[in-house]
């Protein structure tokens, strides 16, 4: 005897059979439980055991499966899936650990095919804005000096680029106490020599005046701070007077660019220096590598130097292979955290006051860090380049530390070429701004690259 359906029921089947008519289905399952399944960005189920199931219209969708660490870091998994109609697509995600706090909230690539070019510095401007530094090619193989202004969205204000006939490079840029700009680097003397060489500007980019300073047969400038009494101390390596192969040069100018004295340190063998600052009891202190007696290889270098010159002192720390030291800070209680490398990966470290050691780090994943800065919470922003789980040739490193130099989270951002920042700065609004350099877009083509980025809080 067949049984019927009461009319309640038969109402009920075609209500449900109307709201899945059209319809597919995903099934999600991974190998994290209780992680959120979101369907572009909204949030649809959790993982359980098996599989959930999502019922969603005809379209492409990307689903992103998210389970928390931390307040930085969390496992993650995303794909992009096609579902058709009357269909169910069987999902599995392996996550992984990385950053879910980080945004880019911009990137930006400046060059042409005909000229490219790199940006080594960055600084902010008064108005909120930024300019940045550093060179871009010429069709000849030889590249000029390239300056640009952009406002705070990173929109191009004006661009500028200065030298002669051969090549010339800016590597660092300050703003000064009057609103103008120094730049420090090298440029080519007509024999096709590098020598320092110091650059200020106005707002505008109308050149102010420059300065060189010549040797025998190679200088350049990496770093330059303005000092308290309006002058300036640039640091950088020169064979001139060479005591070795390439030696340590500090450089000590008046407000206008005029030597006071100069320092030439090193020993038979290779030494450099990267970076400079002005310490909060009005000496300087500068970092780089040198080659201790007796090896090939180099170590990170600290030097402590009064407003004269005079060694206050001078401590280098090494292991197996090669160290150096890119940047450094000072924090309010007079210690120095430094960023460089360390035996192939990315280092940091931190000194007191007298260059004793307190503590060091270094982090597998990442090669070389070039810049660091304090952020709000006592920690450190750095970046760099890596060379490890590569997507492209080397790709840009930026590490979130805490304030004993942990790394909190990480991220390895970048195209199939090579990308690096250079440098790294607090923008507005809890924003960071990196610059640096990328060839992912250009097939090969050096392209000046800015990035504006941030941490959920």
């Amino acid at each position: 005897m067949t049984k019927k359906l009461s009319t309640a029921t038969l109402v009920l089947l075609l209500a449900v059979s109307s709201l899945y008519a059209g319809k597919g289905k995903i099934r999600v399952a991974s190998d994290h439980q209780g992680a959120y399944v979101y369907v572009d960005g909204k949030k649809k189920a959790m993982t359980g055991e098996g599989f959930s199931s999502i019922l969603l219209e005809e379209g492409e969708y990307t689903i992103k499966v998210v389970k928390s660490k931390n307040k930085y870091m969390g496992y993650l998994a995303e794909k992009k899936v096609f579902v058709g109609e009357d269909t169910s697509v069987k999902l599995s995600f392996k996550l992984k650990l990385t950053a879910l706090n980080f945004n880019v909230i911009s990137d930006k690539y400046f060059g042409s095919k005909i000229a490219g070019g790199q940006f080594v510095s960055v600084v902010k401007t008064k108005d909120g804005g930024f300019i940045v530094s550093g060179f871009t090619d010429r069709p000849n193989k030889s590249y000029d000096a390239w300056v640009i202004k952009f406002d705070k969205e990173s929109n191009k204000i004006w661009e500028k680029t200065f030298g002669g006939k051969n090549s010339d490079k800016l590597n660092s840029v300050i703003l000064v106490k009057n609103g103008e700009f120094v730049f420090a680097g090298l440029t080519q003397d007509k024999l096709n020599h590098n020598v320092g060489w110091i650059v200020k500007i106005d707002d505008d980019g109308n050149k102010i005046w420059d300065k060189t300073f010549k040797a025998k047969n190679y200088a350049e400038l990496k770093s330059i701070v303005e000092t308290k009494d309006g002058g300036f101390i640039a640091v950088g390596n020169t064979s001139s007077k060479s005591l070795g192969q390439d030696d340590a040069w500090i450089l000590s100018l008046d407000k206008e660019g005029n030597k006071l004295w100069d320092k030439i340190l090193g020993n038979k063998k290779y030494e450099g220096l990267e970076t400079v600052i002005q310490t909060n009891d009005e000496n300087f202190l500068v970092a780089g590598y040198l080659t201790p007696k007796g090896t090939r290889k180099q170590d990170a270098w600290f030097l402590k130097l009064d407003k004269s010159g005079k060694k206050i002192w001078s401590n280098s720390f090494g292991g197996k292979n090669s160290e150096n030291i890119h940047s450094m800070i000072q924090l309010e209680d007079k210690s120095i955290v430094a960023v460089g490398y360390s035996n192939s990966l990315a280092y940091i470290v931190k000194l007191d006051q007298s260059g004793n050691k307190l503590w060091e780090n270094s982090f597998k994943s990442h090669f070389q860090l070039y810049s660091i800065i304090k952020t709000e919470d006592k920690g450190f922003m750095v970046v760099g380049r890596t060379f490890s789980n590569t997507v492209g040739q080397s790709d840009i490193s930026i590490l979130k530390l805490d304030r004993n130099g942990n790394k909190v989270w990480d991220k390895i951002w970048g195209g199939k070429g090579s990308d690096v920042l250079h440098q790294v700065i607090p923008a507005n609004n809890e924003v960071f701004l990196g610059v640096g350099y990328s060839t992912s877009m250009s097939e090969g083509q050096y392209n000046g690259y800015i990035m504006q980025f941030f941490e959920s809080k």
